[in-house]
């Protein structure tokens, strides 16, 4: 046998091999027991674990669906684990929680990594909500595990801590803020008594607490129930601008100085709102939703509002209120004092302004009465004129003044007088039609024109006779009708190139001035007419002595001849009374023959009706 043939070293060496098979064999045929032996171990640590863990611990499936859930879910939810297998998370978590749950259970889907998911509010059992917060990792490939775990805490009590914490913390920040605020306002006010410095840097205090869209400061006037605009910053209204004045009834105000409370609205509502408090109008449809009026209290009267506008709706909340009512009681003391400083300095103005006011009138005498001496001094218009034109420019800039005088028949006006700055087609002694003119429009009306920039291109339009006027540089003009016994006789031009020079008070002035140098103008106007008619009065008076002188030579007693009728001369000739006439007078004669004569000398020659001249 070949077995036989082996040496026994061979066999050694067999049998050792065979021995080592059979090792491998019985490590081969241990091992599986040796992995169970090993998961089971697994197993039983990780209950250990789970069981006696105060988290919740949590295994769900590649779908989301729990596989395992830890017995400490009793005590924190109030669930049995058995409760829970086959549901998924999101039966517990609270809706509004959904999104970021899925989010942060599709992210452990895809990594490998452990995830630290958002706190999430779930439902107790007991219907009450928890917060609970944890980490998870995905142990797909774990052949103990095969899910997502995740292991959670609950954190209700420290989230509620840290909120009262946090919002203790902010409660501390807010106040600190407003107490800087309210100092920072309280320096500000005493820092100056000029109100309209101290409503801007109040205003720019104020927004840093209290959110506005539109902040605005009006006072109450008592005496007419009405309301003024002081102060306004941020989103303009046209009805409520700076200066501006409304009624106090149906006004925030008026309830606010009623009840001197702050008053609050919520407009929800445009028309219900509107009907109550009409003045709200403009502010409603520029769309504002958030009102809040504050009184401002002075000796415990309401003197104004401070009132708070924004275009979000309930905004202003009490807490709000009561801040703004201490921001108001900053500002109600400045607004005050700057009242009473105002009614100080208005008396001391009126004083000046009546010292001033004498003064003023004092010169206006003055120079009335000296413009009266030169009227009533010559009836030479020209001197007139240069005298008036000195004395008025004490009282009226200008930089131009002109007199028209109209003329009704011709329907036009002449410039007798021009002093200042020259205007083409304006000039001394040139006549102007009246149509479309300044002095038309007068001689019509019968009243003074003030032009200033606001009016200047209406009135241009109106008459564009001006229109050279304007071309030449002049912003300011007045037109005063020149009046004498009822009748517009022509117009007083004072012209500046300064825009607004003039104001109502010039203009009164002005037409003061117009009525002396009118009469002037009238007088001079009729001294003319009367120098004129004496004149053609004298010519007439000559012309007439001419013709007496001629008739002179006609007159005393004339010889003349019975019989042939020959006149005889102061020589003592016999002259033909036609030769005697004519030399005499401007008498011409021509000749001819009577019926009598015609009779006697061609009598027998002549038919009857010949004589009698009746061919």
């Amino acid at each position: 046998m070949q077995d036989e043939n082996k040496t026994k070293e061979q066999l050694i060496q067999e049998l050792a091999a065979m021995r080592r098979q059979l090792g491998e064999m019985e490590k081969l045929e241990n091992e599986p027991k040796k992995a169970e032996e090993r998961l089971r171990k697994s197993e039983e640590y990780f209950r250990a674990i789970t069981e006696n863990s105060s988290d919740i611990i949590f295994i769900e499936d590649k779908k989301g669906t729990i596989t395992y859930v830890s017995p400490s879910i009793g005590h924190l939810l109030g669930y049995k684990p058995e409760e829970l297998i086959g549901k998924t998370a999101l039966d517990l978590i609270m809706p509004d929680d959904h999104p970021r749950a899925i989010y942060d259970f599709s992210k452990a889907i895809r990594t490998k990594e452990i995830v630290i998911p958002n706190a999430f509010r779930v439902r107790h059992k007991d219907g009450s909500e928890r917060i609970l917060e944890g980490v998870g990792k995905n142990l797909l490939d774990n052949p103990a595990v095969e899910g997502f775990v995740m292991n959670v805490r609950d954190v209700t009590e420290r989230r509620r801590v840290d909120e009262v914490l946090r919002t203790s913390e902010e409660e501390a920040r807010r106040l600190s803020k407003e107490a800087a605020v309210i100092a920072e306002i309280g320096r500000i006010i005493s820092s100056t008594l000029n109100i309209d410095e101290v409503y801007e840097r109040f205003a720019a205090e104020a927004q840093k607490v209290i959110p506005f869209d539109r902040i605005a400061i009006n006072t109450i006037n008592p005496e007419d129930s009405t309301v003024i605009v002081s102060y306004t910053a941020g989103d303009d209204l046209i009805a409520f601008r700076p200066g501006n004045v409304y009624p106090l009834a149906d006004s925030m105000a008026e309830v606010v100085k009623r009840t001197k409370s702050s008053f609050l609205i919520d407009v929800v509502d445009e028309e219900a709102i509107g009907k109550q408090f009409p003045v709200l109008l403009p502010t409603i449809q520029a769309g504002f939703r958030s009102l809040m009026a504050v009184p401002l209290l002075s000796k415990e009267e309401v003197i104004g509002t401070l009132n708070f506008r924004t275009k979000k709706p309930k905004v202003y909340s009490e807490e709000i209120k009561r801040l703004a009512e201490r921001v108001a009681t900053q500002i109600a003391g400045a607004i005050a004092n700057a009242q009473l400083f105002a009614e100080r300095k208005q008396a001391e103005e009126a004083a000046r302004r009546s010292e001033e006011e004498a003064k003023r009138l004092a010169q206006e005498n003055a120079v009335m009465a000296e413009i009266g001496r030169i009227v009533g001094s010559t009836l030479d218009i020209e001197e007139v004129y240069e005298h008036f034109a000195e004395e008025m420019h004490k009282l009226i800039s200008f930089d131009r003044v002109a007199v028209n005088i109209i003329d009704p028949k011709s329907y036009t006006f002449n410039i007798p007088y021009v002093s200042g700055a020259q205007v083409t087609n304006r000039q001394t002694g040139e006549v102007i039609p009246l149509a479309g003119t300044g002095t038309e429009e007068i001689l019509r009306t019968r009243t003074s024109i003030l032009i200033h920039e606001e009016n200047r291109e209406a009135i241009v339009s109106r008459c564009p006779g001006l229109v050279p006027i304007i071309k030449a540089g002049f912003q300011s003009i007045m037109m005063v009708p020149l009046i004498s016994e009822n009748e517009v006789i022509g117009v007083l031009n004072i012209q500046s190139t300064q825009a607004d020079a003039y104001t109502e008070s010039d203009l009164r002035l002005a037409e003061r001035i117009s009525s002396q140098i009118a009469g002037a103008i009238a007088n001079a106007k009729l001294f003319v007419e009367i120098k004129r008619a004496e004149e053609e009065r004298e010519k007439l008076g000559c012309d007439l002595q001419n013709a007496l002188s001629q008739v002179k030579k006609l007159s005393g007693f004339l010889p003349i001849c019975a019989s042939c009728k020959k006149i005889r001369d102061d020589k003592g000739y016999w002259n033909q009374v036609e030769v005697y006439i004519r030399d005499h007078s401007e008498a011409e004669f021509s000749h001819g023959i009577c019926p009598d004569c015609k009779k006697k000398l061609y009598g027998d020659f002549l038919k009857e009706e010949d004589i009698s001249g009746n061919q």
